[in-house]
């Protein structure tokens, strides 16, 4: 193997090319973190989108220069290509960066909070399956500090009412939580162009029932405010919304006010996958 010979302080020290190159990749490796993570970059199954991972996996959100970039969801595959695990949440430059919530492949939640260059930075919880759960401060992927009051033997929810399985179709908390935040996620990359120019107002939309239709198909009422095409607010309007999980599609209605080409408050509606 071809060699480079110098002299330094009067003695020959020989250095092999190829050791030369290894070292000069181990500097980029330890000041350029950032590097590794680029390596295992996959584009989509379903759009021309690259995501930080090691796994197929679908996008559903917005795309920049190439990458997964926004509001949306991550729906990654097994070997076999069947649904796997799922992330709901932001993405900057195709990795995790903002508020993130994942699932097991049951659907289950595993963990929700928020994320720094594509690891686990800030207030986050975290769910076991045993039922248990808990809740602190993370950094680096690390939990360093732990709230005591997090600590609990049941998911806890941190949006609104309880809503239990009865009767009538209401469903727990868990689920209510799931159909809220796959309906921000379509809010936040369809409303403009559903509803002509208006704007939905990010993390506006609550949810007051949620009905079970039937296995996998859900309805959601609830409000939520938008801004309207000459920048006027309009705050909590009501809107229904079916949601088909297994088809990740909605069908959004929504109340709009009364204006010059309607006597009275009137609905529009949009459907999409998601």
């Amino acid at each position: 193997m071809p060699k480079i010979q110098e002299r330094v302080g009067g003695k020959y020290t020989f250095i092999m090319k190829n050791k030369i190159k290894l070292f000069l990749f181990a500097l980029c490796m330890v000041f350029s973190p950032s590097l590794f993570s680029q390596l295992r970059m996959m584009k989509a199954k379903n759009c021309d989108a690259k995501f930080n991972t090691n796994m197929p996996f679908t996008w559903s959100g917005p795309i920049k220069n190439g990458y997964c970039h926004g509001k949306g969801t991550i729906q990654w595959f097994d070997k076999k290509g069947n649904k796997s695990t799922k992330m709901i949440g932001t993405i900057k430059k195709g990795k995790n960066e903002g508020y993130c919530t994942f699932y097991s492949k049951k659907g289950k939640k595993t963990f929700e909070g928020m994320y720094v260059n594509d690891m686990r930075n800030g207030h986050g919880k975290i769910y076991y399956s045993n039922g248990t759960s808990e809740e602190g401060e993370w950094s680096d992927d690390t939990l360093v500090a732990v709230d005591t009051d997090g600590i609990s033997a049941a998911v806890v929810d941190t949006i609104g009412a309880t809503y239990t399985a009865n009767s009538s179709g209401l469903f727990d908390d868990e689920m209510k939580k799931t159909l809220q935040e796959s309906l921000d996620v379509f809010c936040y990359n369809n409303y403009s162009d559903c509803f002509s120019g208006r704007n939905y107002i990010e993390y506006s939309l609550r949810i007051d029932k949620v009905e079970k239709v039937e296995e996998g198909i859900w309805k959601a009422e609830g409000t939520h405010s938008y801004k309207g095409a000459y920048g006027t607010l309009y705050s909590d309007m009501e809107f229904s919304a079916i949601i088909y999980l297994t088809q990740q599609k909605i069908v959004f209605n929504k109340r709009v006010k009364a204006d010059y080409f309607h006597s009275s408050d009137y609905w529009e509606e949009c459907s999409k996958y998601y």
